[in-house]
């Protein structure tokens, strides 16, 4: 049977771990349970200080907002994003290369990764579903601010094609490419900040060239890079107007007078 399980900052999952650490090892339980399951948590892996030094990064930073776009959903709201290719030396970076986040996406894919995109789509002529997306939550998610959901097993049902509505202390949740997934709309007062990172397996390189990168070897760096960088400058966003599975409306700081 499938579970609908809503990742609030209080919820009990069955694959759901603690971060201790110098003294945290993947363990096979955490790939089994990611194989039944679609997903493990890990709760803690950015502790305070370096959960803040991400905030200063999305935090009031022009560029980011001048590169920030949305999908609408069918009520006309829109979900505000910003992507960006490479995993750089900003601080950004430091947690996509970190050993943590990395060894860990390693871990339950089996195998070497690289940094791919924020997003997993089946027309970028991807074969194997043998890619996993980081989602770190930056901001307290709860019911009421529309936090993710997930249909627990549902990575095991294969294939199901993406299709277009309208246009559309951190804890961390590792999930399936597969794994049906939507986050609710936020009606309340509370942000609902989010950092996700995608990585796709080193053995399955798109068959075709597009505008998402091919395999490039990910240079790990030590996780004390999170607290230790003052970089703050995000590189290489990515420009919707070239992609076509998705409608954007651009939020940029021109935009917004």
């Amino acid at each position: 049977m499938l579970h609908i399980k809503a990742l609030s900052d209080s919820m009990s999952l069955h694959a759901d771990y603690k971060f201790t650490g110098n003294e945290f090892k993947f363990t096979n339980g955490m790939k089994k349970d990611f194989d039944k399951y679609g997903y493990i948590i890990l709760r803690n892996v950015l502790d305070k200080e370096e959960l803040e030094n991400v905030k200063k990064c999305v935090e009031n930073n022009r560029e980011l907002d001048k590169n920030t776009w949305g999908v609408s959903d069918r009520g006309g709201r829109y979900v505000k994003t910003a992507l960006w290719h490479s995993a750089g030396d900003d601080v950004a970076g430091m947690v996509a290369r970190c050993e943590k986040i990395v060894n860990t996406a390693e871990g339950v894919l089996d195998g070497e990764v690289y940094h791919y995109y924020t997003k997993y789509w089946y027309q970028n002529d991807i074969l194997f579903p043998d890619m996993i997306t980081v989602f770190i939550a930056i901001d307290r998610a709860h019911k009421g601010n529309g936090c993710l959901q997930i249909l627990e097993g549902s990575n095991n049902c294969g294939r199901i094609d993406h299709k277009m509505v309208a246009g559309q202390q951190g804890d961390t949740l590792f999930f399936h490419g597969n794994l049906l997934h939507c986050s609710a709309p936020n009606n309340s007062q509370d942000r609902r900040y989010a950092f996700l990172i995608t990585y796709n397996k080193a053995t399955n390189n798109p068959v075709k060239e597009h505008h998402f990168k091919s395999y490039t070897p990910l240079k790990k760096v030590p996780d004390s890079s999170i607290r230790q960088c003052t970089n703050y400058n995000i590189e290489d966003f990515y420009d919707p107007d070239v992609q076509k599975t998705i409608i954007p409306k651009k939020f940029g700081a021109e935009q917004s007078g």
